[in-house]
């Protein structure tokens, strides 16, 4: 472009006889136009124009901040735009992300999808453009973050017994959280349907009110803005606890000393049934043990004739042990035959 300035330089030949002059202060890639006005006591005149004469490029200023928007978690798009001062030709754009050079452009005006990003991570963009012989600028960084994807790589959690009724968990974050994580959810998987146990952001928690001697499965879920995803399940059992109390014993009369005593398993065995005690008023005077546990008759002899004797059951497993009712039996009388 044509540039118009006037009276750059006055020269009075009587005190200076420069014959050139150096113009500074002008602008890069730019056209200019110079004319000489001579003058005397008697007046003025002043000589054609120059041919335009330009100046040489520089490189360009002005160059604006890319302006960066997020398409989804993989995808920023970046549009860019001229410098305000491109000060020559343009030959070439580059696009820089994070301070290295991922795209030549041939125009500024398109915008450029940078694509097979990782989600939820920051990303910094910067435009180098360069003229003819004219140098490079670099524009200030815009950062934006992708979008937020589901986690990935939720590991188990660690599961530990407490007591007959409760155990312990805890669990680290997913190894690529892709987001901010809002919560965790622990599942107490079951067949009918998963049951929750905790819902929030720590990362232990204590599961109650569970059975004794109980295997259970345990499932973690964590969860940002894009959703939720689950890890492997874990198995945990709980401890052993004491049985339900056994079925009071069946107790059969045989003679007047001697009788046979049936026991039944309890119920419900809270662990491993370990033995049974058979007790008579007080005192233990049998005690089965694996593999004759139940169903199998022990008698007790040495009884006194016509004598009333009460006989309970103590089922005990690794977990404690517990006492059935009494049953209350009396001995036959001394037959004839006995009688010495």
């Amino acid at each position: 472009s044509n540039m118009t300035r006037t009276s750059i330089v006055s020269i009075d030949p009587r005190t200076n006889d420069t014959q050139s002059y150096v113009d500074t202060d002008l602008q890069p890639f730019t056209s200019y136009r110079y004319a000489v006005l001579s003058g005397n006591s008697v007046g003025s005149a002043q000589s054609a124009s120059s041919l335009p004469v330009r100046t040489l490029p520089a490189a360009p200023e002005g160059l604006s901040v890319p302006i960066t928007v997020t398409q989804s978690p993989y995808e920023i798009l970046i549009v860019l735009r001229m410098p305000a001062r491109p000060n020559g030709i343009l030959a070439s754009v580059q696009l820089k992300r994070n301070g290295s050079a991922i795209a030549q452009l041939p125009v500024l005006s398109l915008p450029y999808r940078d694509s097979s990003l990782q989600p939820y991570r920051l990303y910094c963009y910067s435009v180098v453009v360069c003229t003819h012989n004219g140098g490079c600028s670099e524009s200030q960084p815009a950062c934006n973050f992708t979008a937020e994807a589901m986690p990935s790589g939720v590991s188990a959690p660690i599961v530990v017994p407490h007591n007959a009724t409760a155990v312990n968990a805890s669990w680290l974050g997913p190894a690529s959280p892709r987001g901010r994580i809002t919560k965790f959810i622990l599942y107490d998987v079951q067949a009918t349907g998963n049951r929750i146990v905790f819902d929030g952001l720590s990362t232990s928690t204590t599961i109650s009110n569970l059975s004794p001697f109980t295997r259970y499965t345990v499932q973690l879920e964590a969860c940002n803005s894009a959703g939720c995803s689950q890890g492997p399940v874990a198995y945990v059992t709980t401890l052993q606890s004491a049985p339900s109390m056994p079925p009071p014993p069946t107790v059969t009369v045989l003679s007047h000393d001697t009788v046979d005593i049936t026991v039944t398993s309890p119920a419900t065995l809270n662990g491993i049934l370990q033995s049974f005690d058979i007790v008579q008023n007080g005192t233990s005077v049998a005690q089965l043990a694996p593999p004759f546990l139940a169903g199998l008759p022990v008698s007790v002899t040495g009884l006194t004739a016509q004598t009333v004797y009460a006989f309970s059951v103590i089922a005990t497993t690794g977990g404690g042990s517990s006492v059935s009712d009494t049953t209350v039996v009396e001995t036959f009388p001394l037959s004839p035959a006995n009688v010495s």
